[in-house]
């Protein structure tokens, strides 16, 4: 666990383009012949100490389970990496080509509705450190996904994702600074 007694503050950060929260922070785009990459590293004296990532998809429509948002049809899809001291693993070994191929790597799944007439759905996936990664997996004693200095959480998109309307992806834990 983060050593609280060195300063610290809640981190809840989207991944973008920057890695720092800023830059373009909502993954809408055609992203087959151009890697789309989304990222969070912490800057120079900072440890993040990642619990979760919320994964938020909207779409206008009611989602298929087959599809990803309403009705996208992914050929690469979704991989969300890390990479530790210069070792990069995948999180999700097998990319997450569907809504519901999601359960694969998070247990918490919701699905909502907006709206009257032209129903916009929205899914918001919690993918939990704790329930994801095996114990030793960059990870502290409480299977937190810890990032250093040049360390980098990413989750990269090789697909068109230009029919969305929200695709975003929101890290939390604790922001760990001058120790």
């Amino acid at each position: 666990m983060p050593d609280y007694n060195v300063p610290h503050v809640y981190l809840s950060q989207f991944l973008s383009t920057d890695g720092a929260g800023g830059g373009q922070v909502d993954a809408i785009g055609d992203y087959s012949s151009s890697e789309g990459i989304f990222y969070i590293t912490p800057p120079a004296g900072h440890k993040y100490f990642i619990s979760r990532i919320i994964v938020f998809i909207e779409d206008i429509g009611a989602f298929d389970s087959g599809k990803y948002g309403k009705d996208l049809v992914l050929g690469s899809g979704v991989n969300l990496t890390s990479t530790v001291s210069g070792n990069t693993r995948s999180l999700t070994p097998i990319p997450v080509l569907t809504n519901s191929q999601w359960g694969q790597y998070c247990y918490d799944i919701s699905l909502h509705s907006f709206g009257g007439g032209q129903v916009n759905g929205v899914m918001v996936v919690r993918w939990t450190a704790t329930k994801a990664l095996p114990p030793g997996l960059d990870a502290l004693d409480a299977n937190i996904l810890m990032l250093h200095e040049n360390d980098v959480l990413e989750m990269h998109l090789n697909d068109d994702f230009s029919n969305l309307v929200g695709h975003r992806f929101i890290v939390q834990g604790v922001d760990v600074y001058g120790a």
